[in-house]
């Protein structure tokens, strides 16, 4: 048994040592073979469906707070993902990368604090990512990141509806 554990804990030092050659190595076989990795993949996840879920399932249970730490690791590579999603979903151009987004600690529209990760789902201070132009899709220029409050104030309003609310909050129309 202590030389199966030394064989183990040698490969695993072996692998962590030659860690970016076997990454370029992957990388490389993925890029030639990709499309075949991935119907392969699709095969043995249909086969193995169950398995497949309970592992997923197992995983969530162990690791309850997985999501949350990945995206307070790294919320503008979350934001881009799921803005990614959007468009493709959508039929939307995306062309942003990590450069073109950057969480300010205020929510310029709002004036409050962009809190990461301030627990389960969206608050109202969760940043996210606004398109000024909805039209013009997930692009460079277009994109601003804004509170999630702001963001769903805005989402079907018209401007009319807004300076509406507006004056009947300054009491300059009567209800």
């Amino acid at each position: 048994m202590a030389g199966i554990v030394a064989t183990t804990e040698s490969y695993k030092r072996w692998r962590r040592k030659n860690a970016q050659k076997l990454n370029t190595q992957a990388r490389a076989r993925y890029a030639k073979n990709g499309d075949a990795l991935r119907k392969k993949a699709a095969i043995r996840r249909a086969a193995n469906r169950d398995k497949f879920v309970q592992t997923s399932r197992r995983f969530r249970e162990n690791h309850p707070n997985a999501a949350r730490d990945y995206y307070r690791r790294d919320p503008v590579k979350r934001l881009l993902e799921c803005a990614k999603k959007r468009a493709a979903a959508r039929g939307m151009d995306y062309n942003l990368t990590r450069a073109d987004v950057t969480i300010p600690p205020l929510c310029p529209v709002l004036n409050i604090p962009l809190v990461i990760g301030g627990g389960r789902g969206m608050r109202d201070s969760s940043p996210t990512l606004d398109r000024r132009d909805n039209a013009l899709g997930y692009v460079r220029g277009n994109v601003f990141v804004i509170s999630y409050r702001a963001n769903r104030l805005k989402s079907d309003a018209q401007v009319w509806e807004v300076r509406a609310v507006l004056k009947y909050c300054l009491g300059e129309t009567s209800g």
